[in-house]
């Protein structure tokens, strides 16, 4: 099995401890045959993300008809923790009601999401936003750090999520808010981390320095399939295309601590193109 990085976003799956156990199927993967004949593999419940070959298909299809699990087979192992196969008493809906219920009620984590703009430098033709130059204020920014420490002390998480408009325009309200949250964060005792909606077209070395510092986890980044089409939807305001600078851009991941989900908006006019789309972004890899 060739495997991607397994991206848990809920908590991870424990290994199987023995071998003979029954599995099945989990409800929620998706296959997706690739242009070199190999599958990607993509679990929407546990973020679960690989790319299995002829043998590890082999593996995972004699694995759904009953084949006992072999503890010391690593294509057995990666299945399990990115949860393609589940114990065959597991009830993945229960555990989802689950996991929402303990999400609504708990009082010790916080989420927010942060719009440090809602300007824009693209012209997506789908967009339902209504842009305009602007920015946070800096006594907004300020009120924000001071809610934080007064709810820091019964806190043990807390959640940011930087969106837009564009968020990368706005750059310096990002790096400032995210010192503060670290500050607070680390004189209370509270887990931070944080994700980033960003179009991807600019971003840099510097950047991507600056989520790792400040714990920016995992970033969305959107290509509407290959260049033809994706430059249809999602130009510049100057009506330019995107799609190699934001190609390009993914480059500066590799090797860093940051998770890159790449979000596809399919309709009728590009679900042909983004088929090829997964084989190109691993191409780059």
């Amino acid at each position: 099995m060739l495997q991607l990085l397994v991206v848990n976003l809920h908590e991870p799956a424990q290994a199987p401890a023995r071998g003979g156990a029954a599995y099945k199927p989990s409800r929620f993967n998706h296959f997706h045959t690739l242009l070199t004949g190999e599958k990607l593999a993509f679990n929407s419940l546990s973020g679960g993300l690989a790319v299995l070959d002829s043998e590890g298909w082999a593996r995972y299809t004699a694995l759904v008809k009953g084949e006992p699990l072999d503890p010391k087979n690593p294509v057995d192992q990666g299945l399990v923790e990115g949860r393609f196969i589940v114990p065959e008493n597991f009830d993945e809906l229960a555990y989802l009601k689950t996991l929402h219920l303990r999400q609504r009620y708990t009082t010790e984590a916080w989420s927010l999401t942060i719009c440090p703009t809602i300007d824009c430098n693209f012209g997506c033709d789908y967009c339902f936003q209504r842009h305009r130059v602007s920015r946070m204020t800096e006594a907004v920014q300020a009120k924000l750090l001071e809610v934080f420490a007064q709810k820091a002390p019964r806190l043990s998480k807390f959640f940011v999520t930087w969106f837009g408009g564009e968020p990368t325009l706005a750059w310096d309200v990002v790096q400032r808010l995210s010192q503060g949250f670290l500050e607070v964060a680390e004189r209370n005792r509270v887990e931070y981390s944080a994700s980033l909606i960003t179009n991807g077209y600019l971003l840099d070395e510097g950047k991507v320095a600056d989520m790792v510092r400040y714990r920016i986890h995992l970033v969305q980044i959107t290509l509407d399939g290959d260049a033809p089409y994706h430059d249809q939807r999602r130009h510049l305001l100057t009506g330019e295309g995107s799609f190699e600078r934001i190609l390009a851009n993914l480059r500066l991941f590799l090797g860093k601590p940051v998770f890159v989900h790449i979000r596809v908006n399919v309709d009728v006019r590009n679900r042909e193109d983004a088929r090829a789309l997964p084989s190109k972004i691993i191409g780059l890899m």
